[in-house]
């Protein structure tokens, strides 16, 4: 938010800064692709700095004639130039380009001296002025802000008088109390000004500006106050363009913890900037209320608006903003489970633009190491990170570093290293975590290294430090978003429906009443029957917003136990390690295995959009790799072949299916195949409209032949019978050639549409 804040600051205050002949408000628009200054030239014409004084440069003179139209069109082609130098610095990420808008904007002063023109003059020096802050020359800048305030006052000029106290407080740094209680000044200034000249807007706009200065602070509530009074002057005036505002009230609310609200200014925010927003602007006010989503849990939401805030971005050929948007699109991506479809986007956007810049290559490959890293492809996320570390690195090199990348990238690292089982590594990165500040750092993401951070721990035996962060990461999981908030955030987003729903009722009520007019039997009759209809909707609405509501208390159920689940994995996973190699060690591990087949079912209720039934098809082939990879030292050279109609099944069936599928893939790898490799074909069939056969079948060294799966005592064949019965089915055995497992059982399950 503070980068678009501050873009829309100069803005404003650029936006009386006019050239002759230029109604106010317009200013060249800057172009790119321009060459640098040489610096030869640069050194013959260095500005006065404040060593030097105000003396150093000649005071304007007064001329109201009209200045020759070659010397203007010089004049502005000057001014242009150190526009679009100023615009590189400001969009370029801390690059020191100040020095050269400077340049052009000397040699304009110095023209606009020569045509003895004092309102050429002062605009001169307040875009000197601007650009001397931007090089973090604050006391020289200042230096030149209040003399063309002084310039403006002598003049007469309380518009540009007003738009240079608005630069000053832009232009100043917000780096102490003193320097934020002159910006304060000069804001209210600005303000003040711009109401005696009955430019209302405009001084609402500079009390916006105060508001983000408290937002910064920590004064939540004095900053929620003046925004809320804006809101109300803004609709005295009939004034429409409210999304600024919006955000802003967007951020308080936000750094209050206050998420009904958030939520509901952050959809007031992207309604108004569909409607009145310059399109470029747009992604922008998608890019939030996507990370309000992200922030929520709920990413099939987050993902719609990322996905547009980076499609907007690339159709403005923008694409500095582009790559800054694609590490958030690949984040909710991987979040729904899409690390496939990821990787391709990525590929095909560098295919369609490169990444302009050091820091969107930065971006890019940050986001390839995500999608690698979530396809198991270690190697290639490693090489993708470590190549963003040496691009923070030269970015730190020539320009200000960036402490939010660097907190990504220790986070990535930090996972890489765990899962390629070089905890040490691990723990290092995340250990560095500790050195960036605290409110730098999203809630969600600090959850999620305290996570990691646990898991690391565990795996090195480190166990006080890993119930420490075990318990920082529970009180960050419950503090960001309980039952409690979720109703909530449903409740808002309701009424928020309901409100926009009631303002188009409102309109059409409005152009009824037009054409109904008097003809008062209609009227009755229409009456009647809208209020049938006002009733009939709000019972809709209300239904809607419980099966909403039922539908989040749901999730959050399976999300607990998904956790408690994993909580039992992390536990027994842990006690494996003091565990030597033998039958106790096997049984942990077989436990651990029906413990994940419950747990990936309660998992998939939670992510998926349909809570009440599960793709099965899907959720074999989950299973199979998960047991794959957990026999990886016995399943190297078994191959497995699965084969299943579309169906959805709901839990109730899911959890009995999912443990029998466990146990006989469990035991075929374990016992079919002692010498060579072999495989291992699993199907789900319909046996006409009311039955399902489930098949498990190897070809390897098969059954013993005193086998008789009805006296057998093996824990295996007792819960496949007692899962079976469970059905309502039956199932059958056979071990010649290889062992053959059927389970019939009647249909519960529907089909997909």
């Amino acid at each position: 938010m503070h980068r678009k804040v501050g873009a829309f600051l100069l803005s404003l205050v650029f936006s009386s800064i006019f050239s002759p002949g230029q109604s106010r408000g317009q200013l060249p628009t800057p172009q790119e692709g321009r060459n640098q200054v040489p610096r030869q030239q640069e050194a013959r014409r260095q500005l006065p700095t404040q060593q030097q004084g105000r003396n150093q440069l000649p005071a304007p003179q007064e001329d109201r004639r009209q200045p020759p139209k070659q010397q203007l069109d010089r004049y502005l082609s000057l001014m242009k130039q150190g526009n679009d130098y100023r615009e590189m610095q400001l969009n370029d990420f801390g690059r020191r380009l100040a020095d050269s808008a400077i340049f052009f904007y000397r040699q304009a002063y110095d023209l606009a001296t020569s045509l003895r023109s004092p309102q050429l003059q002062a605009r001169s020096l307040l875009s000197i002025a601007y650009a001397q802050m931007l090089g973090d020359r604050t006391d020289s800048g200042r230096i030149y802000y209040h003399r063309v305030i002084a310039q403006f006052q002598r003049l007469g000029d309380t518009l540009d008088e007003a738009t240079a106290w608005s630069a000053l407080g832009t232009g100043l740094p917000d780096i102490d109390s003193l320097t934020r209680i002159e910006k304060i000044d000069a804001f209210r200034r600005a303000e003040r000004l711009h109401r005696q000249l009955g430019k209302i807007t405009d001084a609402l706009k500079q009390i916006e500006a105060l508001a983000y200065i408290y937002m910064r602070e920590g004064k939540l509530d004095s900053a929620e106050s003046l925004l809320q009074s804006n809101l109300r002057e803004y609709a005295a005036i009939h004034y429409t363009k409210l999304y600024r505002t919006y955000d802003l009230l967007t951020g308080v609310y936000k750094t209050k913890g206050d998420w009904p609200h958030q939520l509901y200014y952050g959809l007031e925010m992207v309604r108004n900037a569909e409607e009145n927003a310059p399109e470029a602007d747009v992604s922008y006010y998608y890019y939030i209320i996507g990370g309000f989503y992200s922030d929520a849990g709920m990413h099939p939401e987050a993902l719609y608006y990322q996905r547009k805030s980076a499609e907007y971005a690339a159709a403005h050929n923008n694409y500095r903003v582009f790559y800054d948007r694609l590490k958030t699109l690949t984040d909710e991506l991987l979040a729904e489970g899409k690390a496939e479809e990821a990787l391709e986007y990525c590929k095909k956007s560098i295919a369609a633009a490169p990444p302009p810049g050091n820091d969107a290559k930065l971006y890019y490959n940050m986001s390839l190491g995500d999608c690698y890293l979530a396809l198991g492809q270690t190697d290639s996320a490693q090489y993708h990170y470590l190549v963003s570390l040496d691009c923070e690195l030269k970015e730190q090199t020539h320009y200000n570093s960036s402490i939010f990348t660097y907190a990504f990238l220790y986070a990535r690292l930090g996972k890489l290293y765990f899962a390629r089982h070089q905890y040490g590594l691990a723990r290092s990165y995340l250990n560095k975590l500790d050195s960036v500040p605290p409110h730098v750092i999203k809630p969600a993401q600090l959850r999620s290294n305290e996570l990691l951070r646990f898991r690391v721990d565990s795996a090195m035996g480190s166990y006080v430090s890993a119930i420490r962060h075990y318990q920082v990461y529970k009180n960050i999981e419950d503090s960001l978003l309980n039952v409690n908030k979720s109703r909530q955030i449903v409740e808002m987003q309701a009424k928020y429906e309901s409100r926009q729903k009631e303002q188009e009722i409102r309109l059409l009520q409005t152009q009824r009443n037009f054409i109904i007019g008097g003809v008062g039997l209609l009227l009755v009759i229409v009456g009647l029957l809208y209020s049938a209809y006002r009733a009939k909707h709000r019972h809709n609405l209300e239904k809607d917003r419980l099966l909403m509501e039922k539908d989040w208390l749901l999730k959050e159920i399976h999300h607990r136990v998904k956790n408690n689940l994993q909580i039992i994995t992390s536990l027994l996973k842990t006690q494996s390690h003091f565990l030597e190699e033998g039958s106790a060690r096997y049984a942990i591990r077989d436990t651990l295995n029906r413990v994940q087949s419950m747990s990936l079912i309660h998992h998939k209720l939670y992510t998926e959009s349909n809570i009440s039934t599960i793709d099965l098809p899907a959720y074999i082939g989950d299973l199979i790799f998960h047991l794959k990879n957990s026999f990886n030292d016995l399943s190297k050279h078994v191959s497995f072949q699965h084969k299943a109609e579309a169906i959805r099944m709901d839990a109730g069936q899911m959890i009995p299916i999912g443990l029998i599928l466990n146990e006989a893939i469990t035991n075929s790898i374990k016992y079919a195949f002692p010498k060579q490799g072999g495989t291992i074909c699993i199907s789900l069939l319909s046996l006409g409209p009311d039955c399902l056969e489930l098949t498990i079948s190897d070809n390897g060294i098969g059954l013993p032949e005193d086998f008789d799966a009805r006296t057998t005592r093996s824990l295996g064949m007792q819960m496949i019978r007692m899962l079976t019965k469970q059905l309502d089915g039956k199932y059958f055995i056979s071990g010649s050639p290889g062992v053959t497992i059927v389970v019939r059982f009647p249909k519960k399950y529907q089909h997909h549409e």
